[in-house]
């Protein structure tokens, strides 16, 4: 599908930008996870960041659980969050985006959540993994809402309001996404020969 193939390149891009070697998610049940916090500045300076990738976020996370626990330090300091969602599976894919006002705002997230066991950052599940934060290659509010709305994952998510990716404004509170102003283009399926799979059904 169109939205995986979207997931990929987005996760392929990420690894082959983000400033910190070794940073892939762990598997569900590792102990470990590579801090990047020399690389995001958080060893004094300003790291110029104000959007962040939370990695290794566990699976069962939702948007709320993950604002909830946001706003007990940074409420009103975050404008926009986003939960990406495995559709077929219907749970979350391991990271997620938050875009904070500010860079001091976006150091002080990663003083607090780089490196540290999940159970104490996003409690609620028992997972053993360990959060990692790294800067997003789409950096600020503006471009992160005008990419999503016009990417293809937004034809599944208009169906999936808890899924949308979230805004907020300076006192916390939620407001509406924009939705795209003309849909994205539907997959394009290359046609079959009798007997073969379509092309393109699988090697996203």
């Amino acid at each position: 599908r169109e939205w995986r193939s979207w997931y990929a390149r987005e996760e392929s891009q990420i690894q082959e930008e983000a400033p910190a070697k070794g940073d892939e998610a762990p598997a569900e049940g590792s102990t470990s996870a590579s801090s990047s916090s020399e690389s995001l500045g958080a060893t004094g300076g300003d790291s110029g960041y104000t959007t962040v990738m939370l990695r290794n976020i566990p699976n069962k996370y939702t948007r709320e659980m993950l604002v909830k626990q946001l706003n007990q330090d940074f409420k009103g300091r975050f404008d926009f969050v986003y939960l990406p969602i495995d559709f077929k599976n219907k749970c979350n894919v391991g990271y997620g985006f938050v875009n904070f006002r500010t860079s001091a705002s976006c150091d002080e997230f990663i003083a607090r959540y780089d490196g540290v066991d999940v159970r104490k950052c996003l409690p609620g599940l028992n997972s053993k993994k360990v959060a990692g934060v790294t800067p997003a290659r789409v950096q600020g509010l503006e471009e992160n809402v005008r990419r999503l709305r016009t990417g293809p994952v937004m034809n599944e998510l208009v169906n999936h309001p808890e899924w949308m990716p979230l805004l907020l404004d300076d006192r916390g509170e939620a407001m509406p996404f924009p939705m795209p102003d003309h849909p994205a283009p539907a997959p394009k399926l290359k046609r079959r020969a009798r007997g073969e799979e379509h092309v393109g059904a699988r090697g996203w």
